[in-house]
């Protein structure tokens, strides 16, 4: 019988024999159930199959979805894909892909933050080099900060990573500290090692016995060697060395005093005998070449005993009297300089300066109320009359040095800071504290010392002209009077702009630089004419010989500059007005015994009159610095209580000038009377008068100081700037 189709399908799948007629109902299900089972066992391998294929384009389409672009950046950002869990056909084929995608999403993750933090790690490293300290608590500071932000899966991977790259970066620095502590400890302790030992050197030269010293300085070098194994190396040729540096300044020390004090050819039979035998030391070419230098000293000094002013060249000379000059005015040499300025000075009156240097730099580097009084116990002692000489020679280097340049050279002297300052843009703070700097100089030297050296001031003083007016006021507002810079101006002619900054009115002030500016640009113009009768009615206002000479033109000058800030633009002829500018300036003079005479600051003529009519001998010799007799303090106060001229001559600060007298002094320089509000009110109380003598006035006087009258025109701290009705606003 043929086979249908349908049979041999059956046959084919399920491998069992075709139903008869007489098979039983039993049999007939079984078959049938066998046949459902291998259908079922066909679809889920053609389905297993299919979803295998399509599981990469749904991953894609997974992966899509967890993807973001950013429209204006391009910025590409991916998320992680969940698993599939569960049964189903083609979950491990998306699976694999997603793993694969949400690995890489974990790796970019964790390398953004590791990229990020290898940079602020870095930064911080770089910032704190010299402390590791400091890097390790910011380093740490900055890890917790970045751990409290990291998904928490991520958390100990980046804890682990971020602190062990800490640890490791802290430790190289905690190296490198110790290398550095240890390499500035030993160059320290060779600098102090080289100092002593050229010491010894001069000692040994000079045949004083250094071998205790020697000693000690070679168990400075076996300390020394103990810091490092490269040092250690080096122990033996240092202590080597040592030696031998000894004992050549010995020898030599020997055969020049040989030479000096015997014979050229004494020395030169002391060094013949000595070459005979090597030292212990040497080798025989090193030895040698000892010899050959002793020789050439020898030469040398014999040429010095013959002509030793001759020998000496210009620039030895030079250097050797630089160095006696900066040691004697108290400024810091090296000790190398010192050293070779010795071993260069071969005349007995050079030697003989360098040794006096030192003495007079105890004189120089002393309080101007010290130098007075050593320099008067000198004077009247004849063993040390000579020692006088010197210090009055030295007291006019001194004063030439200060009176160039006060703040500078007492900075070379190390009595002031040279702190920083932006001279033409400087902060409160700047010049807060260049002025506590120039006050401490100012009570050391015994003068106002400005705040600023004097090339800053050349600096303010070139660019100044080229400020506008307003400009000007602000920057006079910022140092302010008490700078004690503004009489430099008027030393470098230009003492308009110094009494424009230092006047006390914010409005004269501004009408000073306005009117200087206006005739600068010759927008406005006097004639020939009014130049002359500004001078003339100058004169007839504030009085013959009333203020210091230095001052004079300056304090005419701004009443001019005043007087054109009003007239305003144009060229005019008449002076209409031009005493009520004088005013402005000076505020008014008044006369006291019979002189014109500029007052303090709120201070009136009868009190300024009744302070030395009212002068007695106990407060007379409280103002002197040297102790008077009766007979002479009855004499100054004759002069003083009488009709001598009360003149003033600076801040707050007057002479007695009596008639065709000389004065009133204190020991060699004349006395000068602070009368200020203060002095003034504390007149009740001898003792409190003694404690306000020596201030500036607080108000007003403070700000106006100048060098004195009657002598050869010198620098000055600040201009004078007088006027009791000045209004300050």
């Amino acid at each position: 019988m043929a086979r249908r189709p349908r049979q041999q399908r059956i046959e084919a799948y399920g491998q069992f024999r075709p139903t008869g007629v007489d098979d039983s109902a039993a049999r007939r299900m079984q078959a049938l159930a066998g046949l459902g089972a291998t259908v079922a066992g066909v679809a889920e391998q053609f389905g297993r199959a299919k979803a295998e294929e399509l599981a990469p384009l749904k991953t894609k389409e997974a992966i899509d979805e967890a993807t973001s672009v950013d429209p204006e950046t391009g910025e590409v950002t991916l998320q992680k894909v969940e698993m599939k869990t569960g049964l189903g056909w083609g979950k491990d084929a998306y699976n694999a892909e997603i793993t694969v995608h949400n690995k890489a999403v974990s790796d970019a993750y964790l390398s953004n933050i590791d990229r990020d933090n290898i940079a602020k790690i870095t930064e911080l490293r770089d910032n704190n080099l010299n402390d590791s300290l400091a890097f390790e608590t910011k380093a740490n500071a900055y890890a917790k900060g970045v751990i409290e932000t990291v998904s928490p899966e991520y958390q100990g991977i980046v804890s682990n990573s971020l602190l062990q790259t800490i640890f490791n970066v802290t430790e190289k620095l905690k190296s490198t500290e110790r290398k550095n502590d240890i390499a500035s400890s030993i160059n320290t302790q060779l600098e102090n090692l080289t100092l002593k030992a050229n010491n010894l050197t001069i000692q040994s030269f000079n045949g004083e016995d250094v071998s205790s010293q020697v000693i000690e300085l070679e168990e400075g070098i076996k300390a020394v060697s103990a810091l490092s194994p490269e040092q250690k190396k080096q122990q033996s040729k240092r202590l080597l060395d040592l030696k031998k540096s000894i004992y050549e300044s010995k020898i030599s020390g020997e055969l020049n005093r040989i030479a000096e004090g015997q014979s050229s050819e004494d020395a030169y039979a002391k060094l013949t005998e000595l070459k005979k035998e090597i030292h212990a030391n040497y080798n025989s070419d090193e030895w040698s070449s000892f010899i050959n230098r002793q020789q050439e000293k020898l030469r040398k000094t014999s040429s010095l005993i013959k002509s030793a002013n001759a020998v000496a060249t210009d620039e030895a000379i030079n250097f050797i009297n630089g160095v006696t000059k900066q040691v004697s005015l108290g400024i810091n040499v090296s000790d190398e300089d010192f050293i070779k300025a010795k071993s260069l000075a071969v005349t007995k009156e050079q030697k003989n300066k360098l040794a006096n240097a030192e003495q007079v730099a105890i004189y120089t580097v002393s309080t101007a109320q010290e130098r007075q009084q050593l320099l008067t116990t000198a004077s009247e002692i004849p063993e040390t009359a000579e020692l006088a000489g010197q210090m009055i020679s030295a007291e006019k280097q001194l004063q030439t040095q200060l009176t160039k340049d006060a703040f500078g050279f007492s900075v070379q002297q190390g009595i002031a800071k040279n702190t920083f300052i932006d001279v033409l843009n400087p902060t409160k703070e700047q010049v807060l504290q260049r002025r506590q700097q120039a006050e401490i100089a100012t009570q050391h030297q015994g003068m106002l010392v400005p705040t600023l050296s004097n090339q800053e001031i050349n600096l303010l003083l070139s660019e100044w002209p080229k400020m506008t007016p307003k400009d000007q006021s602000k920057l006079a507002d910022i140092y302010g009077p008490e700078s004690f810079i503004w009489g430099k101006f008027s030393d470098k002619n230009q003492g308009v702009y110094a009494q424009g900054a230092a006047h006390p009115n914010p409005d004269v002030r501004q009408q000073i630089f306005d009117g200087k500016s206006a005739l600068n640009e010759k927008a406005t113009k006097f004639s020939d004419t009014a130049n002359s009768q500004f001078e003339r009615i100058f004169n007839n206002e504030v009085g013959s010989d009333t203020i210091p000479d230095q001052d004079y033109r300056d304090m005419l000058d701004a009443s001019i500059a005043v007087y054109a800030s009003i007239t305003g633009q144009g060229t005019y002829s008449q002076t209409n007005g031009f005493k009520k500018a004088i005013k402005s300036v000076i505020g008014d003079v008044p006369k006291i015994r019979n002189y014109k005479t500029i007052l303090p600051y709120n201070v009136t003529s009868d009190e300024l009159e009744n302070y030395f009519d009212n002068m007695d001998a106990e407060t007379l010799q409280k103002l002197s610095t040297q102790e008077k007799t009766t007979e002479q303090l009855n004499q100054d106060l004759m002069l003083i209580n009488q009709v001598s001229k009360i003149k003033a001559i600076s801040n707050d600060r007057y002479l007695i000038q009596p008639n065709g007298g000389i004065g009133i002094f204190d020991g060699l320089k004349p006395l000068e009377f602070t009368v200020n509000r203060s002095i003034i009110d504390s007149m009740v109380d001898p003792q409190e008068t003694e404690k306000q003598k020596d201030k500036l006035s607080k108000e007003y006087a403070e700000s106006f100081a100048t060098g004195a009258p009657s002598m050869a025109r010198t620098p000055r701290d600040i201009p004078l700037f007088p006027g009791s009705s000045i209004r300050k606003n």
